[in-house]
């Protein structure tokens, strides 16, 4: 697979659990919205146009909605996570012109989603354990513990990197 086909793919699928997390709070318009912002966002991947980051912002901003209608908090997450795996292959997308290598390109791309995944997947399942445990904990603790994990993943993805 090359990166516009990985790009809608994660448009798609950052739109489809927006979809379904509308559909749980039972909101038809939040779902009309999560529609609108995969079309427009597969238009800016199609058309190479700039909008990639309103198209993020959109999407940002429909899962605070969907969490406010009353949605199951794991599905506006985990489409949090893959609208910014959308806007960043979007983006890799727009960088110019198709690779004549299709081999290079996959390897580029397969590169790209395992640096998304050591990004994103931390994050989401953090987020998802949270959902599921309800601890009490100071704020200094809990801004104690976000910058460790932080720090940790720096370490990581430098030395992952390297």
């Amino acid at each position: 697979m090359t990166a516009r086909p990985a790009a809608a793919v994660a448009i798609l699928s950052s739109q489809a659990l927006l979809l379904a997390a509308f559909a749980a709070a039972g909101r038809p318009p939040g779902m009309g919205a999560a529609g609108a912002c995969a079309a427009a966002w597969l238009l800016v991947l199609w058309r190479r146009a700039p909008g990639a980051t309103a198209c993020l912002a959109a999407a940002l901003g429909l899962s605070v909605l969907a969490l406010l209608a009353g949605a199951p908090a794991w599905l506006p997450a985990a489409g949090c996570g893959a609208a910014l795996v959308a806007w960043d292959l979007t983006g890799f997308c727009s960088g110019g012109e198709r690779c004549p290598d299709e081999e290079g390109e996959r390897a580029l791309l397969g590169s790209r989603l395992r640096a998304l995944a050591l990004g994103i997947l931390p994050g989401l399942a953090l987020a998802l354990a949270l959902g599921i445990l309800h601890l009490r904990l100071p704020f200094a603790a809990v801004l104690l513990a976000a910058a460790g994990a932080l720090l940790a993943l720096d370490r990581a993805a430098r030395r992952w990197g390297n």
